[in-house]
């Protein structure tokens, strides 16, 4: 049998990275392994800083009706376009993402893991848009630089601004300080400008989900400590409430995968483990990380009554296994491993050199 050898220049460059690392990396911290705090759709009507939880207002995990309604006829708004936006059988569906590098990282597994989803229409394109570096602050303002990389990534897969009609949305802001008042309603003004400006730039985005951050308490830097990676999750609670309110406004906010668990904590579906972090600073996700994150959007959007629009329209022979990662290749885990080094310690420097 013919052996898969890992090409020396990839073994050369994730040596360089490590090499490189910033001084400041002590390492994560392993040894917090739960916070106490209780993820949102646990949380329910209990209050968190004077805030209830749950998903939807009132701390309900509940979805109103008129909004479940609202977010179908947008799922059936989404249709394959042409370049130039008409509907068109042959054309192609966009599903971006917008985020930082932990999103990035994610994503683009994902991206990988739904080549192999026979679920999943195959007129849907992925697109990575989420760049290291560049957290909420950064895509706030419509002539900011990630906008640019956007359009980049976006030709360069084929396809063009008329055809993005969902976009998976993950952010964070490096560095938060202030606690939940300072941090929350700030990244909670980020996410909605960012919405505003994706509407301008794509006229047939129909849907936007959100999913907070993952575990943070094995971060050894102040990236994006606990509690302000669970805070996140409120931010986005917050922009999902607006679009209740709102149910004629384009595009439809709502909920993708809820991604933060309170680490090993038992009793919990989702458990987050210190091998589920890169050991440089406990914060992006290692490869494990990104594969629990990418099997979970695959199961979001391969399930969602929100999403049938990602699916395809007749029924598969067969299914990928959703309890495991379905590549093996040394190549493609040696490629992932050093995309989340390349993502981790880029961004890490860069938020040491904010936080100076």
């Amino acid at each position: 049998m013919k052996k898969l050898a890992v090409p020396g220049g990839i073994t050369m460059i994730v040596l360089a990275l490590i090499l490189l690392s910033p001084t400041e990396v002590i390492g994560a911290d392993c040894s917090k392994v739960t916070t106490g705090l209780i993820p949102l759709p646990e949380l329910g009507r209990g209050l968190y800083q004077g805030h209830q939880g749950g998903l939807y207002p009132g701390g309900s995990n509940q979805a109103p009706g008129s909004y479940v309604s609202t977010g179908q006829a947008a799922a059936r708004r989404i249709e394959p376009r042409s370049p130039s936006g008409g509907v068109d059988p042959h054309g192609k569906i966009v599903l971006m993402s917008i985020g930082m590098s932990n999103t990035t990282a994610e994503f683009s597994t994902f991206v990988i893991w739904a080549k192999q989803d026979l679920h999943r229409d195959s007129r849907v394109l992925l697109v990575d848009s989420a760049q290291g570096g560049a957290a909420a602050e950064n895509w706030s303002s419509p002539s900011a630089p990630p906008w640019t990389v956007a359009d980049q990534r976006l030709a360069a897969a084929g396809a063009t601004e008329a055809q993005v009609q969902a976009i998976w949305l993950k952010q964070a802001d490096p560095g938060p300080s202030g606690g939940f008042d300072a941090y929350v309603p700030k990244l909670e003004r980020e996410l909605a400008a960012i919405v505003r400006i994706a509407t301008g730039r794509y006229p047939n985005l129909q849907q936007v989900f959100v999913s907070p951050r993952t575990y943070g308490g094995y971060a050894t830097t102040q990236l994006n400590p606990e509690p302000y990676a669970y805070e996140t999750g409120f931010a986005d609670q917050w922009l999902v409430a607006q679009s209740v309110s709102q149910p004629s406004a384009r595009p439809w906010v709502g909920w993708g995968p809820y991604l933060w668990t309170d680490g090993t904590r038992s009793g919990q579906p989702l458990s987050w483990t210190c091998q589920d972090v890169q050991p440089g600073d406990g914060t992006h996700p290692s490869v494990s990380g990104q594969q629990k994150v990418a099997v979970m959007l695959g199961d979001f959007f391969d399930t969602s009554e929100f999403a049938t629009w990602y699916r395809a329209p007749a029924p598969q022979t067969s299914s990928r296994p959703v309890a495991r990662w379905p590549l093996s290749q040394p190549l493609l885990i040696a490629v992932l491993v050093l995309v989340g080094l390349t993502v981790g310690v880029a961004t890490f420097a860069l938020g040491i050199h904010r936080l100076r």
